[in-house]
């Protein structure tokens, strides 16, 4: 008679680690989650309060928000479709759209939902600490300093980067869903564990480093006693079709927004890359236990040429904490190994090994989830050799923490704020000036606009953005001889946009070489047909060229794009008199004279009375010239009317 075949069943496991409790552990206050709770909620909002009056950056944020319609005007059909910055997100994008819909697209009702995930987020690491280890402590303040660390003030204060809190409070459930899994305490918490995983994955595909985690928890509770058996692990299947089928969609995508992929290229070879993710392994640790001088940004670049010395540095000591890694597990010591691998698996996707479109090789918000590793383990150790006093220490380092959190977060006031603070602890980073410049220049503080643009392509001549950027600088200040450069050199760097191409046509325009501006401007419609500002200056080259029924045309579709458009309106105006339509060049100047401010009216108004002066009507020519001269008396051209009506 054959045997029953025997299932695989989930198994009650307990860390391998010392069973006492201190007398900390044994208070009341851990007796439930609720006190950790609230304390935690506290701790995780007090800090951020300043960020509750920022706006939005437009350094990511508009795309993200106020200019994606599948946001403002959502759809279930467009947000399952969603796509933001180039990535596939569709719960983040849902978890946008309903902030804008209860916020009235009020930054504010951003921000505040940053908070509450971040807070909700720092529960989540209380909860998963707390099982995966016997002290209540070391779990309370692992996500005490989770929630007050300044490292976590990029992804609550930008609201482009809220989608790496929503993966990571989908991405923290899935663990503890399949804690409890291994713990008896269902076999559908696996099912759980999966679909939170998915969730994770539609927020960020940086949450694809979830399987590798999953065994390093099984031989951490001690699941899979026996030897080496793959079928120990098919379990993991779905978990990595799911993973690869949203990695290489990310690849997709990315390439698809125009991001470039690469491993290698002219500015970082392999062995570069290899070097910048040892040292950034490194790096990050020390902006953890020191975080001063935080920023957007942390450039990496070469001396004359070569890496600097902690860059070769950076690889023999990372091998050496691999060794010392292999020699914790040969001594059974399964929580500092656990420690070190919650910090640098979830930490591996995001390593600069891999550029995908962006200078941000390093970021603080890559962080969020390593983090908590990190601080685990640190907690751990000094509670288990120094048990009586740590918690006081950890509790007086959670306050500073708490205090540079709160004046960290008031640099994420502007896109100005920001990147100025990327510049003072970065003066020669190219991407920092650019993007200050770009800051200044919504700010209409274009002087210093120009100064930075310039830093940046001394820093680096292949910013073609910068010159974009800088040639609109020139223009609002009317230099009009360099922007034209400056706009040139951005087309033939490749850049491609209808606001540009309409920049160099106003040049043109400006320059009074209208047959040169016509071709920009059209191509600026090709790419944008519906703006109106294409189309009046257009229609100013057309009658410049002569054309004036082209310019008519032009300066109709503008009107109709925007109907107070008021140079389109008086400039129609002017053309419709010179072809002898007086009916339509009285119909604009009526129009413009109704939205015109006083300062110009008075000019509106003479045109007016000239018009009614060629189709006889005296009277109303001598009515309006009479206005004109209530607004500005001494207005010669009003005066000449007048006498010539007398």
């Amino acid at each position: 008679m054959k045997g029953k075949k025997q299932q695989h069943k989930p198994v009650a496991a307990t860390p391998a680690t010392e069973s006492a409790n201190t007398p900390s552990d044994k208070h009341f206050f851990f007796g439930s989650l609720i006190g950790p709770a609230l304390v935690l909620l506290v701790a995780a909002a007090v800090p951020y309060l300043p960020i509750l009056s920022h706006g939005f950056l437009q350094y990511d944020d508009g795309e993200t928000i106020f200019y994606n319609e599948t946001v403002m005007n959502p759809s279930f059909g467009a947000l399952l479709k969603s796509k933001i910055v180039g990535m596939y997100v569709p719960v983040s994008a849902i978890i946008y759209a309903i902030t804008y819909q209860l916020g009235g697209g009020k930054a504010e009702a951003f921000h505040l939902m940053s908070i509450a995930l971040h807070a909700i987020a720092s529960i989540l690491t209380y909860v998963l600490v707390r099982k995966l280890q016997p002290h209540a402590i070391v779990a309370f303040l692992t996500a005490l300093l989770f929630a007050v660390h300044p490292v976590k003030v990029e992804p609550v204060s930008w609201v482009a980067a809220q989608t790496t809190i929503v993966f990571s409070l989908f991405y923290l459930a899935s663990l503890i869903a399949w804690v409890n899994f291994r713990q008896a305490k269902g076999a559908w918490w696996q099912w759980a564990s999966l679909g939170f995983f998915l969730l994770a994955g539609l927020s960020k595909s940086a949450a694809v480093t979830l399987p590798l985690l999953l065994p390093v928890l099984d031989w951490y509770l001690g699941v899979h006693k026996e030897k080496f058996n793959p079928r120990n692990y098919l379990y993991l299947l779905p978990f990595l079709a799911i993973a690869v089928a949203l990695g290489l969609y990310t690849f997709v995508t990315r390439e698809q927004s125009g991001a470039a992929i690469a491993v290698a290229n002219t500015q970082y070879n392999l062995f570069d890359r290899i070097l910048m993710a040892a040292h950034t392994l490194l790096f990050y640790p020390y902006k953890m236990l020191l975080p001063l001088a935080l920023t957007i940004n942390y450039p990496m670049s070469k001396e004359n040429g070569a890496w600097p010395w902690h860059y070769f540095a950076a690889l023999p000591v990372l091998l050496g904490i691999l060794y010392y890694l292999y020699t914790l597990l040969r001594k059974g010591e399964k929580m500092a190994a656990l420690s070190l691998l919650l910090y640098l698996l979830p930490l591996s996707i995001m390593l600069p090994l891999v550029s995908v479109g962006t200078a941000e090789l390093r970021s603080d918000r890559y962080l969020y989830i390593p983090s908590i590793g990190f601080f685990m383990g640190l907690t751990y150790l000094t509670h288990r050799f120094f048990p009586r006093w740590h918690a006081y220490a950890w509790a007086v380092v959670a306050i500073a923490f708490a205090y540079l959190t709160f004046e960290q977060s008031k640099t994420w006031k502007d896109d100005a704020s920001v990147f100025r603070n990327c510049v003072e602890r970065y003066p020669n980073s190219a991407i920092c000036n650019c993007n200050l410049a770009y800051g200044e220049l919504l700010k209409r503080d274009f002087n210093n606009s120009i100064e930075h643009y310039t830093r940046s392509l001394e820093l680096d001549e292949n910013c073609v953005e910068c010159y974009n950027g800088r040639g609109q600088a020139y223009l609002f200040t009317d230099k009009i001889e360099p922007a034209l450069a400056d706009f040139t050199k951005a087309i033939e760097g490749g850049v491609v946009t209808p606001k540009l191409f309409l920049n160099r046509g106003i040049c043109l325009v400006k320059l009074n070489r209208p047959a040169e501006a016509v071709p920009d401007l059209s191509r600026s419609l090709e790419l944008e047909p519906k703006a109106p500002d294409a189309w009046y200056f257009r229609a100013a080259a057309q009658e410049k060229l002569g054309k004036k029924a082209e310019a008519v045309s032009d300066y109709s579709k503008s009107i109709e794009l925007n109907p107070n458009y008021l140079e389109a309106l008086v400039n129609r105006g002017v053309l419709q008199y010179s072809l002898g339509n007086y009916q339509a060049a009285i119909q604009d100047y009526e129009r413009a004279a109704q939205i015109a401010a006083p300062g110009v009216k008075p000019m509106i108004l003479t045109n007016l009375a000239n018009t009614w002066m060629q189709l006889g009507d005296r009277q109303k020519a001598l009515q309006n010239v009479e206005a004109a001269l209530a607004i500005n008396p001494n207005y010669t051209r009003a005066q000449q009317t007048k006498a010539a009506l007398q």
